[in-house]
């Protein structure tokens, strides 16, 4: 009997390491795919400055969209907010337990990444992941790294500071599903936001067209953002086909082709997104200068 308690206790031991070491590779792969499509394989200053905005965004993208009181690594959300508040960022809450919610695994997707603005967070369970606060979180970080010098009621604007936080918020999504894809699962838009092809436009590659329009408004000439915006209207087309289908995504094997698409658009903002950051002087000042 002592054994098999033994036993038990080691096991659950075992599953908790496992599945920690798990949600850290994760955070880290969130990390990455931000690099990738903010710089791709330009060379960044190795200016304090440049060091220091990075780690402060990835910070304010775990924090606003990843970090809840389940998680496996208690104490990220508390590190993530002290990084922030060392750097001044405003409308910070005073404790990371003003945006806590209780959420198991991949529940805590509802709460958060149900878009940026397409999804209305009221109800009385959902209001209880506070996006409304979060999402200043990552407004207001972004208004500091890129100095936009924007008023608090500018944040939820058309700007390049709104624009900038919405494009790492999705790459943050999209790559949930690539890693939903990679493990063969499913969520429908009652806990994340889809990849695309809805009538309604509520879906990330509507979102991106929208955003890309506004980062990118003085480059919309070039053929490089021609190419990047008929890319992922292309593959939205394709998804609209997948998704008009009788039954829609009521297959395995339909669902599986349409998680397949987040590769695919990851790809498309890889490709041509870090060419035209380049030119934009708000971002070559600080990461490029």
């Amino acid at each position: 009997m002592k054994h098999r308690i033994m036993f038990i206790i080691l096991f659950v031991i075992y599953v908790l390491f496992i599945s920690s070491i798990s949600f850290s590779y994760l955070r880290n792969e969130h990390d990455i795919y931000l690099k990738k499509v903010l710089f791709g394989n330009y060379e960044v200053s190795e200016s304090n400055n440049a060091k220091l905005s990075i780690e402060l965004l990835n910070n304010a993208v775990y924090l606003s969209v990843d970090y809840y009181s389940n998680n496996r690594d208690i104490n990220a959300g508390e590190e993530s907010l002290k990084v922030l508040k060392n750097a001044k960022i405003k409308n910070l809450p005073n404790r990371v337990q003003d945006i806590d919610y209780s959420a198991f695994g991949d529940k805590h997707r509802r709460f958060t990444h149900k878009g940026w603005e397409t999804y209305n967070y009221s109800s009385t369970e959902l209001k209880n992941g506070h996006w409304s606060i979060r999402r200043k979180i990552f407004q207001s970080t972004v208004n500091k790294i890129f100095n936009f010098k924007l008023s608090n009621d500018k944040l939820d604007g058309n700007n390049k500071c709104n624009a900038v936080s919405q494009l790492a918020y999705y790459v943050h999504i999209i790559s949930d599903h690539i890693y939903d894809y990679n493990k063969n699962n499913f969520y429908s838009a009652n806990t994340q936001i889809e990849l695309g092809g809805r009538k309604d436009g509520n879906d990330i590659l509507s979102e991106l067209l929208k955003l890309l329009d506004i980062l990118f408004e003085s480059q919309k000439g070039k053929e490089t953002y021609k190419a990047l915006r008929n890319s992922l209207m292309t593959l939205n087309s394709e998804l609209k086909i997948i998704q008009s289908q009788t039954g829609g995504l009521n297959t395995n094997e339909r669902k599986r082709e349409y998680q397949s698409y987040s590769l695919k658009i990851m790809n498309a903002l890889k490709s041509y997104v870090p060419y035209l950051l380049r030119e934009e002087e708000f971002f070559n000042l600080v990461f490029y200068k």
